[in-house]
């Protein structure tokens, strides 16, 4: 679904820099819901300024995050980090899709290297050669393996 703003411009973009969660409670926002008021009430979808107008904020993309309305006119000028503290407990944005998907393939990458490092520091040097060439081969293999996911998932994302 496409939805588009004369004033933001793609919505559906703004949408899922957080992937679809309000970038103030952490909730789902249906992108259905944008805009439509008058049927969701303050579940409706709206498009908040990280930097509020009245402090100089712009309509500029970076500038422009999604968020439930109730959540919006409930932050009125405050500091995003101060509501997002009150309604989600959490200091941080949610991350989008492409954000989840190159943390979790740092995170097993690096794993399977840090393993493979543990092992190989860990191995008797006389008695199991062969453990040592495994564990050299994993740090190897988690490092190249971590790195070309981390490219690949880059480069679904754009």
């Amino acid at each position: 679904m496409i939805v588009y703003s004369k004033r933001y411009g793609d919505v559906d973009a703004i949408w899922r820099r957080t992937n679809g969660k309000c970038h103030l409670c952490h909730e789902g926002v249906g992108l259905h819901t944008y805009g439509c008021l008058s049927l969701y009430g303050g579940e409706a979808g709206s498009v908040d300024h990280l930097v509020p107008q009245y402090f100089g904020g712009t309509d500029h993309f970076d500038n422009l995050r999604i968020a439930h309305q109730r959540c919006n006119s409930g932050r009125g000028i405050r500091d995003p980090d101060e509501v997002r503290l009150e309604l989600a407990g959490r200091l941080d944005e949610p991350r989008s899709a492409g954000q989840e998907v190159l943390r979790a393939v740092a995170i097993t990458g690096g794993g399977a290297a840090v393993g493979g490092l543990i092992a190989l520091a860990t191995a008797d040097p006389v008695v199991d050669e062969t453990s040592r060439q495994r564990a050299r081969n994993r740090v190897i293999a988690g490092s190249v393996a971590g790195g070309l996911l981390c490219l690949l998932a880059a480069l679904a994302t754009r």
